[in-house]
């Protein structure tokens, strides 16, 4: 897609995609320890009220961690499916082309 002489053109490395959804699956490991970690918080009694509100916020911080490590997971599985689709669509691509005669040119370990 796109034009390699105006930039525009579209490149997608599933490698890259796959090594980016690893670094999200291990951020979102790390959410969820931390949701786990501030879940078992006790907060001392420091008067009803202020004990109160850090419970609160405790408990409010708890969720939005969790929150973060299932989105986190969640956009990890969708970019390993963009790179299986890719991959898929390059096959496919090939062997349309290999079965209408034509030779694609192999570029930088890539089908061209």
């Amino acid at each position: 897609m796109g034009n390699e002489a105006d930039g525009t053109e579209l490149a997608v490395e599933p490698e890259a995609l796959d090594h980016e959804a690893a670094a999200l699956y291990a951020a979102a490991a790390e959410a969820a320890r931390l949701a786990r970690l501030v879940s078992g918080v006790e907060v001392a009694a420091l008067g009803s009220r202020s004990s109160a509100a850090l419970r609160s916020c405790v408990g409010a911080w708890g969720q939005w961690l969790a929150a973060l490590g299932t989105d986190l997971d969640d956009y990890a599985d969708r970019l390993l499916v963009t790179a299986g689709n890719y991959r898929a669509a390059e096959a496919e691509s090939c062997a349309g082309m290999l079965s209408a005669g034509l030779r694609p040119e192999l570029r930088a370990g890539r089908w061209a």
